[in-house]
């Protein structure tokens, strides 16, 4: 009895982890990085990592180890240098612009996209305020949600940056069988996409979850409770550049 009570106090006596000590570290990447060979394309080289191959994406070509791991050098969004978006034909080419950085203001932007959609010539603005009284001088303003919206319109939004009236202009693409409009715009140097419908101003999505009206606000000045942020509860009007015309096919 004595010997097990001896064998059991051993047993307690053995190694200890040290107290507030975290889990094992994971292997480190080796400091010299292996020779590469030739792989699949974008991968660049190797790098030993116990008895695993760390791969980076974006330079040449390496072989893909057992338990490699791949990482992507695509550049971040922030990153890419803003440049002027090629002005689309149509209206497919226009959704091909989300996500392009562009140096122009909202406003400049929205005129251009749309002067190139409609083959109408586009008053040169780079303020909304100066936009909205220039449309309403030519009778190219009308007031929403009275006006229909056609592809190649201006859709202008009240309050949607720093508060501001007409501090935001879209382009519409087109209108789907639910009457809500899909629009273009440039909002802190991004081009984006987003949804309007200006007869249910205050619905985010119908009862099938499909987007029916976006939020638009993209600046610091973040709303308080109660504040209207939706594209249909910001939208003013709509300015028409050529009634008549409509985008190419």
């Amino acid at each position: 009895m004595r010997a097990w009570f001896a064998l059991v106090l051993l047993a307690g006596c053995g190694p200890r982890a040290v107290l507030g000590a975290g889990p094992p570290r994971a292997p480190a990447v080796a400091d010299t990085p292996a020779a590469a060979s030739p792989g699949p394309a974008g991968l660049a080289r190797t790098v030993g990592v116990e008895g695993a191959d760390l791969l980076v994406a974006g330079e040449a070509a390496a072989v893909l180890a057992p338990g490699a791991v791949v990482l992507s050098r695509l550049p971040a969004p922030h990153r890419v240098t803003a440049s002027l978006a090629p002005l689309p034909a149509d209206v497919a080419a226009a959704r091909n612009l989300v996500g392009h950085r562009d140096p122009r203001g909202a406003v400049a932007f929205a005129l251009a996209v749309a002067g190139r959609l409609t083959g109408a010539p586009a008053p040169a603005f780079d303020d909304g305020p100066a936009l909205v009284g220039w449309a309403r001088e030519q009778g190219a303003w009308a007031d929403l949600p009275d006006a229909p919206l056609a592809p190649g319109d201006l859709v202008v939004f009240d309050r949607a940056a720093l508060g501001a009236p007409a501090s935001l202009v879209a382009v519409a693409l087109a209108t789907d069988d639910r009457g809500v409009t899909e629009i273009l715009y440039l909002a802190r140097g991004v081009v984006r996409a987003g949804r309007l419908d200006p007869a249910r101003p205050a619905v985010a999505r119908d009862r099938e979850g499909r987007p029916v009206n976006s939020f638009l606000r993209h600046t610091a000045d973040h709303p308080p409770p109660g504040t209207r942020y939706l594209a249909g509860e910001l939208a003013s009007g709509r300015v028409r550049l050529a009634p008549a015309t409509r985008p190419r096919p």
